[in-house]
C-alpha cells in the first residue's frame, strides 16, 4: 500500500491542519476581516456626516421652496387674483416651481468646504432666514392686503 492511499496518514494530516489557525490564504469567508485602521474609519465617519448633509441640505432646500411657494401662492390670491378679474389662479405646484426656479437661477451660489460643525451652523441659519422670511412676508402682504382693500 503506498503512503498516498494510507487512510491513517490522511486522518493524521487532517488533525494537524485543523490545529493550526487559519492562513490569509485559506481563511474561509464567514471569518471577520481585520479591523479598520483609526485614519481611515474618521474618513468614513467624514464621508458620512458629509453625505447626511447633503441629504439634509437638499431635504432644507425643498422645504424652503414649498414654504415660499405657499407665500406666493397667498401673494397671488391676494394681490393679483383679486385685482384682476381675468387672472387665473396659482395652484401651488406651479408656485412652488416658479419659487425653485427664481431662486435656482437668481441666487445661485458656490461656498468653500466647511467643516461639519460650521455646515451645521450655517444649515441652522439657513433655516432661520427660510422660515423668518417666509413670516415677514406673510405679516407685510397681510397688512399690505388690508389697505389695498382685499
Amino acid at each position: 500500500m503506498s503512503e498516498d492511499n494510507d487512510p491513517n496518514k490522511r486522518d493524521r494530516d487532517e488533525e494537524k491542519n485543523a490545529n493550526q489557525p487559519p492562513s490569509e490564504s485559506n481563511q474561509s469567508p464567514n471569518q471577520p476581516k481585520d479591523p479598520i485602521s483609526e485614519s481611515e474609519a474618521e474618513e468614513l465617519a467624514d464621508q458620512i456626516a458629509r453625505l447626511l448633509g447633503n441629504v439634509f441640505g437638499l431635504t432644507l432646500t425643498v422645504l424652503t421652496y414649498i414654504l415660499y411657494g405657499a407665500v406666493l401662492k397667498i401673494y397671488w390670491d391676494w394681490f393679483v387674483a383679486s385685482s384682476w378679474l381675468l387672472a387665473p389662479a396659482l395652484p401651488i405646484p406651479n408656485a412652488i416651481a416658479t419659487v425653485a426656479i427664481a431662486l435656482t437661477l437668481l441666487s445661485w451660489q458656490t461656498q468653500p468646504e466647511a467643516e461639519v460643525e460650521a455646515k451645521v451652523e450655517r444649515i441652522g441659519k439657513r433655516l432661520g432666514r427660510a422660515i423668518g422670511k417666509s413670516l415677514f412676508l406673510l405679516l407685510f402682504g397681510w397688512i399690505l392686503h388690508w389697505f389695498v382693500g382685499g
